[in-house]
C-alpha cells in the first residue's frame, strides 16, 4: 500500500514538471568555438591592424562565399574578434554557414596585404553537418571507412568513433561534412555502403544542456528569477555566504541527503526533469 502511494506521488510529481521556454532555448543553444588566424608578422595595434585585416579578409572571400551560400542574405562579419598576446587573431561567428565556410582551409587567402595568415581550424563541425553511421563492425577501422567514403564525398571533415558507443562487436561512427549537399545526399539515402556492407545512418543529435540555477541549484530557471532566500551550497545545502569554506564541507545532497552534490544528474529530480526536457524537445 505504502509503496503504491509513493509510486503514485512520484508519477504525479513528474507529470507536474514545467519546462519553460527559456530552458528549451538553452537546451538546444549551440555556441560555436573560436578559430585562430596565426599572423606573420604579428599584429600589434588592436584596432588598426585587426580592423584592416578583417575587412580585407571579408572583401576577398565574399564572392566565393555568396556563390556557395546563395540563400545567405546577412552581411559578412565576425560577431567578435580580438588580437591575443601572441599577436594572432581570434575570431568568433554565430552563423553556422559562415563558420563552416571558414573550416575549409582552401577558402583562406595565403596573404592579406603584407601579412601571411595560417588558420588553426576547429576539430569538429556543428551538429547540423554531422551524421552517425550506426553499428559499424569493429573490424572496420576509421581510416578504412574514411578512405572509401572520401571517394564519393569529398567534403568529409572528420570521421571518428562516437564516445561510449563501442561494444564487443560494433560501434557508432560520427562523420562531419562541409557540404550540405553531401550531407543531404547521405541522409536522404538513409544508408552508407562501405567495404561491401550496408550501414544505417542518422542525424547527429547533440545532448541537450540542462539549465541550472546558480543560486538554488534547481533546474529550469536562472538566478535572476530564483525565489530562494539565499545562495545554497551545492555540496551540503547550507548558505554559501555564511563565511565558511564550502570547498571542504561534507558532500550531502540537500534534496535527497545522498552522498552527491545537488547538481549531480543521478539525483532523481534532475533525471526526471531531463527526461521531460528531452520529451518536450
Amino acid at each position: 500500500m505504502s509503496q503504491s502511494m509513493n509510486h503514485t506521488n512520484e508519477r504525479t510529481t513528474n507529470d507536474q514538471i514545467h519546462i519553460s521556454s527559456h530552458a528549451l532555448s538553452y537546451a538546444v543553444e549551440s555556441h560555436l568555438p573560436s578559430f585562430k588566424l596565426e599572423c606573420d608578422p604579428k599584429l600589434q595595434q588592436q584596432q588598426q591592424d585587426g580592423t584592416v585585416l578583417v575587412k580585407e579578409l571579408f572583401k576577398l572571400i565574399e564572392n566565393d562565399f555568396r556563390k556557395n551560400n546563395k540563400d545567405y542574405k546577412k552581411p559578412l562579419r565576425f560577431d567578435y574578434w580580438y588580437i591575443d598576446q601572441q599577436g594572432d587573431l581570434i575570431c568568433f561567428v554565430k552563423q553556422v554557414e559562415l563558420f563552416v565556410y571558414f573550416c575549409d582551409i582552401s577558402h583562406y587567402p595565403g596573404k592579406i596585404n603584407d601579412c601571411e595568415i595560417k588558420p588553426l581550424l576547429p576539430k569538429k563541425l556543428p551538429p547540423q553537418y554531422s551524421i552517425i553511421i550506426k553499428f559499424v563492425n569493429n573490424n572496420l577501422s576509421v581510416q578504412d571507412i574514411k578512405e572509401e567514403l572520401t571517394t564519393s564525398y569529398s567534403s568529409i571533415y572528420i570521421i571518428e568513433e562516437l564516445n561510449g558507443s563501442k561494444s564487443n562487436k560494433n560501434r557508432h561512427v560520427r562523420v562531419d561534412m562541409k557540404s550540405k549537399e553531401d550531407y543531404n545526399k547521405i541522409m536522404n539515402g538513409s544508408v552508407v555502403i562501405t567495404h561491401g556492407q550496408c550501414f544505417n545512418v542518422n542525424e547527429f543529435l547533440q545532448v541537450p544542456k540542462l539549465l541550472l540555477c546558480s543560486r538554488c541549484n534547481g533546474p529550469g530557471h536562472i538566478k535572476k528569477i530564483c525565489k530562494s532566500p539565499m545562495e545554497i551550497c551545492r555540496r551540503y545545502g547550507k548558505n554559501r555566504r555564511d563565511g565558511e569554506d564550502h570547498t571542504e564541507c561534507v558532500v550531502k545532497c540537500h534534496y535527497c541527503q545522498g552522498e552527491r552534490i545537488s547538481t549531480n544528474y543521478q539525483y532523481p529530480v534532475l533525471a526526471d526533469y531531463r527526461f521531460k526536457l528531452v520529451t518536450e524537445l
